[in-house]
């Protein structure tokens, strides 16, 4: 057996010679990011083979890696001016132009090669296909390990596409041959770190990481390791690695627009200027005209403090993050400057029912609508994006219905019904009339939930039947149905306990201890078990298809109508995902 697989592996090697990859040994070294002993195999074969073109690009790529740039660039020339047709030549100086992210530079140069036949080519076109996000790139990855099947790399780069794409079990195979051929090799380790990420173990992705950065402290390494601190929360140590990836890559454009997307995650709006402002200056050249416009939009919207846009863009951000104290301070600092934005009022108020000031959200919802036709203007001078996208009337028809659906909410919560049902109605009627045909049936069929929500609330169990009818059929698909069937179920009998399904109602501690117990031994009696059989199937249902607390929260409450004792591990799940108050609101101590 042994003797076959050395065979085996003897055939590969002369395979892989035979398509003229006599560079194979050098080219694992370069992969590994093991430069300089990369750079002594280079200039052994140099020795022997003196002027060689595609022997003088290896040795570029090697010194670009160190970061000699320039002098990279002056053998590329060196080597196209001896051939101009040097395969291996133009696949590098390719790959040199997608390193810099000018993408059509690196288009024209590899298309200069008419007829490609190193393995080596076809990996810089899967590259330049993934930068471009193309479907073509598993063709080119495919030939590369054909023509080179003992090249760690192409597995590693195969298995991160597959990775990407959600083929956890053919990617994880990739990667494990990539590793078996080359331990060493970067991109394996990368991908490896990457799996770990992608399969929800972000510690093990971090130690893997943290292993390799005691080898080589290159940037890709660092570039992850960023990432991965990023989403474990310590953010500190993830713009400290990412600040280190940038200094030693001297600047690159890709490291700043990766950190500007941590900050943009973390809310952070003044950390996400700060790397515009850093970016900037790297998008001089002709290939980057596109980048450098939209990015300076992008910068103008959320940068510059005279504009409206610069106040409710970091409102938002606190109320992402669930401070809403601080969202109304900032929304109230550029409603100072800015008293007629009918945008910024409106978030204002969205703010203000977070925290349940429902009676003074009311009259600045009012001035916003009354404030209407600057809408249009507002949204294209501050979102001119999203303003071309979605045309004016649309724009404006959205905001108006919002808004109306969000009186909605404040008048039920202030013990107004009727005029709940009239901005429901009215709300409902615009968003049909605006999107009724236009395919953004999720949308559409949100406004229904809400009214079927009130007509609940309301004591109304057919009309919110009907609703909720008309929802699923504008988004089957949606979780949030189901458990609002499961709502109309429950609450329907028992309406001394519908603070458990009230929607409009949020309650402190102290207010759920004023809140009548509810007695499990009369529901027993009450709840048919076809009933609660169906309600717990909807559950189950949703929990099928995502972690959702409000799923739990009500499986629990099934769970313990039918003495099923499993209904505590329910509601501990429900307030680890953001259902804080499960425990008090079922009559449970947490113990």
């Amino acid at each position: 057996m042994k003797n076959t697989l050395l065979s085996l592996f003897f055939l590969f090697s002369i395979f892989a010679l035979a398509q003229g990859n006599e560079h194979h040994d050098i080219d694992v070294l370069i992969f590994r990011a093991d430069y300089q002993n990369a750079l002594i195999e280079v200039e052994n074969q140099l020795d022997t083979q003196p002027g060689d073109p595609a022997t003088l690009c290896i040795k570029g790529r090697i010194l670009r890696g160190m970061g000699d740039v320039n002098q990279a660039i002056q053998l590329y020339e060196k080597a196209l001016q001896k051939d101009p047709t040097c395969e291996r030549c133009l696949a590098d100086y390719a790959l040199y132009f997608m390193d810099r992210s000018d993408l059509k530079k690196a288009d024209s140069t590899i298309k200069l090669i008419r007829a490609p036949k190193l393995a080596y080519t076809e990996y810089v076109l899967a590259k330049l296909d993934l930068k471009n996000y193309s479907i073509s790139a598993i063709i080119h990855l495919n030939k590369s390990i054909a023509l080179d099947p003992m090249m760690a790399e192409y597995y590693g780069v195969r298995g991160s596409y597959r990775l990407a794409n959600g083929m956890s079990l053919t990617a994880k195979t990739d990667i494990d041959a990539g590793r078996a051929l080359d331990t060493a090799n970067l991109f394996c380790k990368l991908a490896s770190a990457r799996l770990h990420a992608i399969n929800g173990d972000l510690i093990g992705a971090r130690i893997l990481c943290e292993g390799y950065l005691k080898a080589d402290s290159s940037i890709a390494v660092l570039s992850l390791y960023s990432n991965i601190l990023h989403h474990l929360g310590r953010f500190e140590e993830s713009d400290a690695a990412i600040r280190e990836a940038i200094a030693f890559s001297g600047d690159n454009q890709d490291l700043h627009i990766q950190w500007a997307e941590q900050y943009y995650d973390r809310e952070d709006m003044d950390g996400v200027c700060e790397q515009y402002t850093a970016l900037l200056p790297l998008l001089s050249g002709p290939e980057n005209a596109e980048k450098r416009a939209y990015l300076q939009r992008e910068q103008e919207q959320l940068c510059n403090p005279n504009r409206s846009s610069y106040y409710y863009q970091r409102g938002i951000a606190a109320y992402n993050l669930k401070d809403f104290e601080t969202a109304i301070e900032t929304y109230n600092r550029g409603l100072t400057k800015f008293p007629n934005s009918a945008m910024m009022l409106s978030f204002k108020a969205n703010a203000l029912i977070k925290l349940k000031s429902y009676a003074a959200a009311i009259p600045i919802y009012q001035k916003s609508l009354a404030l209407r036709g600057t809408i249009a203007r507002e949204t294209a001078d501050n979102s001119p994006d999203y303003s071309e996208q979605m045309g004016a009337s649309t724009v404006l028809y959205t905001f108006v219905a919002d808004i109306h659906m969000s009186l909605m909410e404040c008048y039920q919560s202030t013990g107004q019904p009727e005029l709940a049902l009239t901005y429901a109605d009215s709300g409902v009627t615009l968003m049909e009339s605006l999107l009724g045909n236009s395919g953004i049936t999720p949308y559409l069929s949100s406004a229904y939930v809400m009214r079927c929500e009130l007509h609940l609330v309301q004591g109304e169990t057919e009309l919110a039947k009907a609703d909720l009818k008309k929802a699923s059929e504008l988004d089957p698909s949606s979780t949030v149905i189901p458990l609002t069937r499961v709502k109309i179920i429950l609450g329907r009998y028992r309406l001394n306990d519908f603070h458990l399904f009230n929607s409009f109602a949020v309650y402190s501690l102290d207010e759920i201890e004023k809140l009548p117990s509810i007695d499990y031994e009369d529901l027993r009696e009450d709840y048919s078990s076809e009933d609660l059989q169906l309600a717990l199937k909807e559950c189950n249902n949703v929990l099928e298809v995502e972690q959702s607390a409000l799923g739990y929260f009500y499986r629990a409450h099934i769970k313990k109508i039918l003495q099923d004792p499993s209904y505590l591990m329910d509601l501990r799940a429900a307030e680890n995902l953001g259902q804080v108050l499960s425990y008090p609101l079922l009559g449970e101590d947490r113990g």
